[in-house]
């Protein structure tokens, strides 16, 4: 030590440093032994990489196949307890209905001059009514002849009004009804029997289909008359032309099967349908 330091620590005394003592042997045997082991290092950030969002994709999708497995499986439990359905039961096909008149045809109502009868015209036929100059001379009045066409041009009916009997009478044919009908606007008094009459009349050397309003009240005809009283002497008449129709000789088949048409309907629905005024 020099003579320089000698004077700063007599100003200055340094306390004496005393090493601590030693341990002894059994000390050391006793004090329990301490490790040191590093705590790995832990970032305080959130862990927000690529390796976390792979994690969740996995998550869901694993969460999804769990959930089609359970509804794939429950579909099957019930199907397999579920009975089985019964067949669906099947309607028998109606047959085709023939026409109808309703189905068939629409209507106008057409009313004569004079007023004294209307009836129902199948749409799209057309009349031509025009004064009978034999008619009026021979009844003394106002005879009037109503000429009925059908879409075509072909005459199909015919009216007649205000014109004297003719009187005509024959031997009574053999003679099939058909189809026949009342004609509730026809009663206009209480003798009245005009009624719709469809027949196949089989005279000696030919055959006669008529379609017409008859009055089977006069039997003094010898045959079914066409004619029916309108006022006094005076008498009406009205038919459909079935010649003009099927032609001449038509049979029974033919005239059966012409019966289911929508064309027969209309013109029996017009033959009904004459009112008297």
């Amino acid at each position: 030590m020099d003579r320089l330091e000698q004077l700063v620590r007599s100003v200055n005394p340094v306390a004496k440093e005393e090493s601590p003592p030693p341990l002894a042997f059994f000390d050391t045997l006793n004090e329990p032994a301490v490790e040191r082991i590093s705590a790995p290092r832990t970032s305080v950030l959130p862990n927000t990489g690529p390796s976390r969002a792979r994690r969740s994709w996995f998550a869901i999708a694993a969460a999804a196949t769990v959930l089609v497995i359970g509804v794939a499986l429950g579909v099957i439990f019930s199907q397999a307890t579920l009975p089985p359905l019964p067949p669906p039961a099947t309607q028998p096909s109606s047959p085709t209905a023939p026409a109808t008149d309703s189905q068939a045809q629409q209507y106008t109502t057409y009313t004569t001059r004079s007023g004294l009868f209307s009836f129902k015209l199948p749409k799209g036929f057309t009349v031509k009514e025009t004064p009978s100059l034999a008619g009026s001379q021979a009844s003394g009045g106002n005879a009037v002849e109503v000429a009925i066409y059908a879409a075509n041009g072909i005459q199909l009916g015919y009216l007649t009004e205000r014109v004297s009997g003719d009187g005509a009478s024959g031997p009574a044919p053999q003679q099939q009804v058909l189809d026949q009908q009342k004609t509730p606007n026809m009663m206009y008094n209480a003798g009245s029997t005009v009624g719709y009459y469809l027949s196949y009349n089989v005279y000696s050397g030919f055959t006669e289909v008529t379609m017409r309003l008859e009055d089977r009240s006069k039997g003094n005809y010898g045959i079914a008359p066409s004619q029916f009283d309108v006022s006094g002497n005076l008498k009406s008449s009205f038919a459909v032309n079935v010649t003009n129709i099927l032609g001449e000789g038509a049979g029974l088949v033919e005239l059966k099967a012409w019966q289911q048409t929508a064309q027969y309907m209309a013109l029996k629905t017009m033959l009904t349908s004459l009112t008297r005024h």
